[in-house]
């Protein structure tokens, strides 16, 4: 991340109202899609509904993929913001892609199939892509770069690690319907929204801060331009006298 000057922290206004805002909607979100996937499953048994937190495409996985698309259009903008570090913004763009089709399908990262192996050199290359990204984005989006990718590297492991916290506890024998098993599907399904959705965010917050210093550098480096320039090339008068009239007249 660079250190602050005058122009990154121009750029860093509305990049910071970009990360506030974009951070709310997906509190938000988390908070509501948890609260109503408790209640579906404690209240009223219903662990195959559209708000089902453990369903396959359901509302709430499909709320992740979205956010995985939301980081790839704004990978794609930061694209054409930059002239500096361009290739990785668009190589971002599209392994978030691959990412978001590789979800809609349920194509798990993993060794066993080439798909799974596909998807996991997809999401080792996009995150070393973003911490390239963090490096050089505004101190406080850098940060929700990383905080992004610390969430999503503890929903890899939430589900195995929850459940062997439950068998410490001797609540081994939970299942669907029991408040502590609903509470780690929670936290799985959270996590994994919560880190995709801190991504998205950051990288718009990152493509807006790039959008403000290229047109601040422009706006600088227009006063220096010589007048001719600024104003462009002067244009020959027009002729008001036909040229027949006007030979005729010499003669």
């Amino acid at each position: 991340m660079r250190p602050g000057d005058g122009s990154s922290e121009r750029s860093g206004e509305p990049a910071g109202r970009t990360l506030r805002l974009g951070l709310a909607a997906a509190l938000v979100l988390f908070a509501l899609q948890s609260a109503i996937g408790l209640i579906a499953a404690l209240g009223f048994d219903s662990y195959d509904s559209v708000m089902d937190l453990d369903r396959n495409n359901g509302v709430p996985d499909l709320l992740s993929t979205a956010a995985i698309l939301a980081a790839a259009v704004g990978a794609a903008v930061l694209g054409r913001a930059r002239t500096r570090g361009r290739w990785r913004a668009a190589a971002l763009s599209l392994l978030f892609s691959v990412v978001a089709l590789a979800d809609l399908a349920q194509q798990e990262a993993g060794l066993g199939d080439l798909g799974g192996v596909s998807v996991l050199i997809a999401l080792v290359a996009s995150a070393l892509l973003i911490l390239a990204v963090a490096r050089d984005a505004p101190r406080g989006v850098g940060l929700t770069l990383v905080i992004g990718l610390f969430l999503l590297a503890l929903a890899v492991r939430m589900a195995y690690e929850y459940d062997q916290f439950l068998n410490i506890l001797g609540r081994g024998d939970q299942e669907r319907g029991d408040l502590d098993y609903e509470l780690g599907i929670v936290l799985k399904q959270g996590l994994e929204f919560l880190g995709w959705s801190f991504v998205a965010v950051g990288m718009w917050a990152t493509a807006v801060a790039a959008r403000v210093r290229g047109a601040e550098r422009d706006s600088d480096l227009a006063p220096s331009m010589p007048p001719s320039l600024r104003r462009g090339p002067k244009l020959r008068r027009a002729r008001t006298i036909p040229r027949a009239f006007a030979a005729g007249r010499k003669r």
